[in-house]
């Protein structure tokens, strides 16, 4: 059944799978991360998250099915993506700490910035191997300022793609 609760959620050093679209409850709840190691996973495949998150530890999204983050991401923390799947966010996330897509001995891993999706406060990017950022442009009004001006793209075997707006 859905989950109707209210309140938020505060994650720490703790794994955390979500199964369904209402997993952390009412879409205003907000899950807090405070600590340094913690982890998000989509237990079932093409789920959508309309939660806000707030990152001030690390949160490391692993052993994903796709999914869709459609709240925002704000915090001083950082986000990795890593294990099988995609990850898309579709809401502007301003969280300050690094992003890092992909790790050198994992599979595959990909993180999607699809609609109002970017990285509009992240400190720098990281592709390392198997990684993949994917900006997908589904307007001409969101194809710039996708990530930080200011944040540098590091490459270690990892890969950039870019889609158009129709």
């Amino acid at each position: 059944g859905a989950n109707t609760f209210t309140g938020n959620i505060e994650l720490g050093n703790a794994n955390l799978a979500l199964g369904t679209n209402s997993a952390l409850g009412s879409a205003a709840n907000v899950l807090v991360v405070n600590a340094a190691n913690n982890s998000l996973r989509f237990s079932a495949t093409g789920l959508t998250i309309a939660d806000p998150i707030t990152v001030n530890g690390t949160l490391t999204f692993a052993g994903l099915n796709a999914g869709t983050l459609a709240g925002p991401i704000g915090g001083s923390g950082g986000v990795t993506v890593a294990g099988s799947g995609t990850l898309t966010l579709t809401a502007a996330s301003g969280y300050g700490g690094a992003t890092a897509v992909g790790v050198p001995t994992g599979p595959a891993s990909a993180l999607t910035l699809s609609g109002a999706g970017a990285l509009t406060g992240t400190s720098s990017v990281l592709l390392a191997a198997g990684g993949t950022l994917s900006l997908v442009n589904t307007a001409a009004a969101n194809s710039t300022n996708r990530v930080a001006d200011a944040a540098p793209v590091t490459f270690q075997n990892g890969g950039l793609s870019f889609t158009a707006a129709p």
